[in-house]
């Protein structure tokens, strides 16, 4: 039946999601950790070989395929693209942290190798933090409309590009928890769709995480 192979595709659509965002952000976080450790260490060689994989990861066989795709696509949508029109300045923020990174490792400055790996994890949550919130926006639209299907599909896609940012907010503490709660109630599919925070909570519960980033409001952008 049609409505069997619609849901089997909205699955395999949040599943490519997952995989494109959450585990390749996992995976460029863990190579940028590698490459730190074996710098601290004085395996200069394979802490930039790790450097590399770590920008690999990010962008994917062809730009489109990992979470640099999805910064462009959310720059897109947020007014945030660079002067080319096409790149989001995110994506141009973390090219150019990963060369500052490689540079600094060659070097054997640790110190300005960790600095740009932060660089890296501040431009990751700028571009999660526009997908988190676009996704609760789309549901929100879907529920006026009535489409409450489709309205689950989103927030299933949503959770996914939250999950990418749950952690490193988790990391923080106590100051953390607030956010993660709130936005958990609007992304947590044992909730109905629009039963827990609304797109401006989730905007909102976002501020603390931006303040502690330095994140600015023209970083974001606004919804297109």
């Amino acid at each position: 039946p049609r409505s069997t192979q619609s849901r089997s595709s909205a699955a395999s659509d949040v599943y490519k999601r997952q995989i494109q965002n959450q585990t390749m952000i996992a995976w460029t976080v863990h190579e940028l950790n590698s490459a730190l450790g074996k710098a601290t260490d004085g395996n200069l060689e394979g802490a930039v070989h790790n450097w590399d994989e770590g920008w690999a990861f990010y962008h994917g066989a062809s730009g489109s395929c990992g979470p640099y795709g999805t910064g462009n696509k959310r720059g897109g949508n947020y007014g945030t693209l660079g002067e080319d029109g096409e790149t989001a300045v995110a994506n141009e923020l973390i090219l150019n942290a990963m060369v500052a990174g490689r540079d600094a490792i060659i070097a054997g400055d640790v110190a300005g190798a960790t600095e740009a790996a932060n660089s890296v994890l501040r431009a990751v949550t700028i571009i999660y933090s526009q997908a988190t919130m676009r996704y609760a926006t789309k549901v929100e639209g879907d529920i006026a409309k009535g489409d409450l299907a489709k309205a689950r599909v989103h927030q299933a896609e949503g959770l996914s590009f939250w999950r990418v940012l749950e952690p490193s907010i988790g990391a923080v503490g106590p100051a953390g928890a607030g956010t993660i709660a709130t936005i958990n109630s609007a992304y947590d599919l044992s909730n109905e769709p629009g039963s827990g925070a609304t797109s401006d909570e989730v905007r909102t519960a976002l501020y603390p995480i931006w303040g502690m980033l330095e994140i600015s409001k023209e970083d974001i952008g606004e919804l297109q």
